[in-house]
Order: structure tokens, then sequence, then C-alpha cells
């Protein structure tokens, strides 16, 4: 990011959320699952002045195209579901991948993955309350960003697509992305 950009990020940080300690995005990291769960953190936390910081740059010339297809990503009801559903899932696991870096032996190992196991089966037990908890805080800050409760289009054959049966945004939600991705999620442990 450039140096520009960066100001901009920092101004927006300052503006928005001035008791935020985080004033720039942390890298995503292909290989150290620490530093990915807490970029992951950080984004999540400064989505906000993220946003007003992509629309202050698609007002310049040299970025704007990039600016807006970013900004117009952000601003998905989906992506912030989804990113939250992440968010939930990598604190679960947060405290095991630190565990996992330091020296352990595997029988310890396996014990603190059963443990997050643990965890996460009762999070699929509890499905409906926790999603409805997590769906509360999307709204939020879906309302405080302006973005419109919505769901992507659905066909009435199924073929490619996960069309779930639904009566409701929340329920659509909770049965196409979070309990998949709970349930990956703990495949992925196991």
């Amino acid at each position: 990011m450039s140096a520009k950009r960066t100001e901009i990020l920092k101004s927006m940080i300052s503006d928005c959320c001035p008791e935020q300690k985080k004033k720039k995005l942390i890298l995503l990291c292909e290989t150290r699952w620490v530093e990915r769960h807490d970029s992951v953190f950080s984004f999540k936390d400064i989505l906000e002045p993220i946003l007003l910081s992509l629309l202050k740059i698609e007002e310049s010339s040299d970025s704007a195209s990039k600016a807006h297809a970013l900004s117009s990503s952000i601003s998905q009801f989906q992506f912030l579901v989804n990113l939250f559903v992440l968010s939930r899932m990598l604190s679960t696991t947060h405290n095991l991948s630190e565990k996992l870096k330091k020296h352990i032996d595997i029988s310890e190992a396996i014990a603190n993955v059963t443990s997050v196991l643990y965890l996460l089966s009762k999070q699929r037990v509890n499905a409906n309350d926790n999603f409805k908890t997590l769906y509360a805080q999307v709204k939020e800050i879906a309302s405080k960003l302006d973005i419109k409760e919505e769901i992507l289009r659905v066909c009435r054959l199924q073929t490619a697509r996960n069309n779930v049966p639904y009566s409701t945004e929340e329920e659509y939600y909770r049965r196409a992305v979070y309990v998949p991705y709970l349930d990956d999620f703990c495949n992925s442990l196991k």
C-alpha cells in the first residue's frame, strides 16, 4: 500500500475510532497461522475506516477503479456475514495456533486440538442461538455502514449454488454459511 493510501487509512482510523490501537492493516500471511488470525481480527476491527478510506481513494484518479472494486466487495452483506463467521471460528482456534507454535509433545497437542473440537461441537449444537448473536452484530455494523441486508439471487433449480430453504435472511445465512463453515472447520481439525 502506498504511503498516501496508508496515510488516508490512518486518518480515517483516528477519526472513526480514536481508541483503536491498530493504525494499519496486517498482511494476510499464508504460512503463519497466528498472524493470519490477527490480520482477520484487525480487518474486522477497522472495517469502517477501511471502507471510508476506499471511498476517499475512489475520488482520486490513480487508484479509483481498484478502490471502487474493493469497496463494492466489502459493502456486500454476504461479505460481512462471512467475515464475522470467519472471525468467530478463528477466535476459537487462535489459542490453539499459539500453543502449536511452541515446543509441546504430541499428547499435549492432541489434547489441545480435542479441546477446540469440543468447543466447536458445542457451537454446532447451539448453532441457532450462537448465530442469532453473531447475526445481530452483523446487522449492527451493516446499518452503521449503510449496507442493505440481502440474500444472493436464488435459483429455482439447484445446480451449482447452495440453495437452502429459508424463511428469513438470518435462517438463510445460518444454513448456507455458518453451519457449513462450522462443519468444514471441524472436519479440517479432525
